[in-house]
C-alpha cells in the first residue's frame, strides 16, 4: 500500500507533537526534580520559571504539543501534577515512527 501525501503529513505531525509533549514532559520533570544530581538541579530554576511564568516560547511549545498552557501552568502552581503518574505515561511503549 503506497500512503498518500496527507497521511505522510498526518504522521510527521504527530510525531512533531510528540516531541513537543517529550519537551514539556521533561521540563516538568525537571521542575519537579528532588533529587541531588547537580545537572538536574541546575536546570530546575529555569523549568521552573518557564512553566510558571508562561510566556510565549512556552505557550508555542504548548500549542505545538496540544497542550493547554494555561491548564498546564495552573495545574503546575498548584501542585496537581503527579511526578509519579507522568513517569508511568513516560514508560508507555509508544510505536516507533519511521523517519
Amino acid at each position: 500500500m503506497i500512503n498518500s501525501p496527507n497521511q505522510d503529513a498526518d504522521g510527521e505531525q504527530i510525531a512533531e507533537q510528540r516531541l513537543w509533549q517529550a519537551v514539556i514532559l521533561q521540563a516538568v520533570f525537571d521542575a519537579t526534580y528532588e533529587g541531588n544530581n547537580r545537572d538536574i538541579l541546575n536546570e530546575k530554576p529555569r523549568a521552573d520559571v518557564w512553566i510558571k511564568y508562561a510566556r510565549e516560547d512556552f505557550r508555542t511549545a504548548c500549542s505545538l504539543a496540544g497542550m493547554d498552557a494555561d491548564a498546564l501552568r495552573e495545574a503546575y502552581v498548584a501542585g496537581r501534577i503527579d511526578r509519579v503518574v507522568l513517569k508511568d505515561s513516560r514508560d508507555v511503549k509508544r510505536p516507533k515512527v519511521a523517519v
